[in-house]
């Protein structure tokens, strides 16, 4: 499927309307993982314990969103975000799963503003392929219901990642093969 972006448009939409399990499985997925003791996730230090225990409670919410229990998940993940935020860690996969279980709860605005965020916390990371990819499906997410001014507003700075010589080219013919400029 191709969506076209011009004069601020993006059309189409990757989600539209699905279900719980139709939403996580067309959500791309995040990373996450500890290397000496450094969680991968993470815009500060953790411990391997603590990074641990993060990803232990998203594992949880997301078998809460699996088992249906969507508010509980968002609850979950809301307080897993809290909580990174104290710290100063990079909530990636947190923020991304936030944004599954978002739409699969039809609030389709909370679930682009949480990618925006998410896009927000890549650059501060310094991970600018995650930083596209949330900025492309927040672009599209917004457009699809019809907030195609917040949309257009993140296009400028997916362009300029696009040309990024530190976005891998897998990366940059999928955004391709989604967008027609």
């Amino acid at each position: 499927m191709r969506y076209s972006i011009g004069s601020i448009l993006v059309a189409g939409a990757l989600i539209a309307s699905a279900g719980a399990a139709t939403a996580q499985a067309r959500m791309r997925p995040a990373t996450a993982g500890v290397s000496g003791g450094i969680a991968m996730c993470c815009l500060s230090r953790l411990s391997e314990a603590e990074a641990a225990e993060i990803d232990a409670r998203i594992e949880d919410a997301a078998l809460l969103a699996q088992e249906g229990k969507l508010e509980e998940a968002r609850k979950a993940l809301k307080s897993v975000i809290a909580d990174q935020q104290k710290v100063d860690a990079y909530a990636n996969r947190s923020l991304r799963e936030l944004a599954g279980v978002l739409l699969a709860l039809d609030r389709p605005l909370e679930a682009a503003a949480t990618l925006k965020q998410l896009a927000w916390q890549a650059a501060q990371a310094d991970d600018p392929e995650t930083e596209l990819m949330a900025s492309v499906d927040a672009a599209v997410t917004y457009a699809q219901f019809g907030k195609h001014a917040r949309a257009g507003a993140l296009i400028p700075r997916i362009r300029q990642l696009l040309d990024s010589p530190r976005i891998p080219e897998e990366t940059r013919r999928m955004v391709a093969s989604q967008i027609v400029w």
